[in-house]
């Protein structure tokens, strides 16, 4: 009788056989493990043992009051909760709640950071104001400097000549007596920058002869008698001191 063979060759025979055991290699390990944790140690048996914390012990409440004959006879409930009290007492963090044991430090750290941060700050716009007015004060002194030096005659000159127009440009559309004043202040706020002191001297005379003016013309429309004091010199109006004269006699 002839024999049916069930591969045909050798290679179909490997090829049938790896597709048979082809599957996920992790749930093959699994089978194999738990196979073989239940043939050692039974089935109910961890390989690694898990330890619990044990549950903290109960806070003991306050024991009712009692009359003397319900007192316990081998037990002092009053006298123990006193000891417990007594026991958390002398832990140094025993009035400290727990909120602000965690959050303090974090909110002391974030305080102090902040007041750092907030100073330098301060400190950083403070010195940024000072160099800038120290800046001002330099261009300003510089700036005047300039304009007062007597080899910039021409644009002193110049200046001066700006400010009269733009006083009356700005002033154009008023009046005669408008039009003077905004002249006037526009001569005397160019010249105080190039020419200081011809311009305060400018200023004064023209308020002195000013106010003689008006006293005058109320003394005429009023029959009055005022009188204006006369202005007196200023020590850079006064003529300088004439230097010693040498003796012109000879000494016996």
């Amino acid at each position: 009788m002839q024999s049916k063979h069930i591969f045909k060759s050798k290679s179909e025979m490997d090829e049938n056989m790896l597709r048979l055991c082809y599957g996920d290699f992790y749930i093959i390990g699994r089978l194999w493990i738990e196979t073989l944790k239940s043939v050692l140690v039974g089935a109910n048996m961890a390989l690694i043992p898990a330890v619990y914390a044990a549950a903290p012990a109960p806070e003991p409440k306050y024991p009712p009051l009692m009359k003397y004959k319900d007192l316990p006879l081998y037990q002092s409930p009053h006298y123990e909760y006193k000891d417990h009290v007594a026991d958390k007492e002398k832990c140094p963090k025993a009035h400290t709640p727990l909120l602000q044991e965690y959050l303090l430090p974090t909110v002391k750290s974030f305080r102090r950071d902040t007041q750092v941060s907030m100073c330098q700050i301060g400190c950083g716009f403070s010195n940024a104001w000072r160099q800038l007015k120290v800046e001002m004060a330099d261009h300003e002194r510089n700036f005047k400097r300039y304009m007062r030096d007597p080899e910039n005659y021409t644009i002193r000159i110049t200046s001066v000549a700006l400010g009269t127009v733009s006083g009356f440009y700005l002033t154009r559309q008023r009046g005669v007596p408008a039009r003077i004043f905004g002249t006037t202040l526009g001569t005397l706020l160019a010249g105080s920058v190039s020419f200081p002191d011809e311009s305060d001297r400018g200023f004064r005379e023209i308020l002195y002869r000013g106010g003689k003016v008006l006293i005058a013309m109320y003394n005429i429309f009023c029959s009055d008698d005022y009188a204006l004091e006369e202005r007196l010199s200023c020590r850079e109006d006064l003529p300088s001191n004439p230097p010693p004269r040498k003796p012109q006699c000879p000494m016996k």
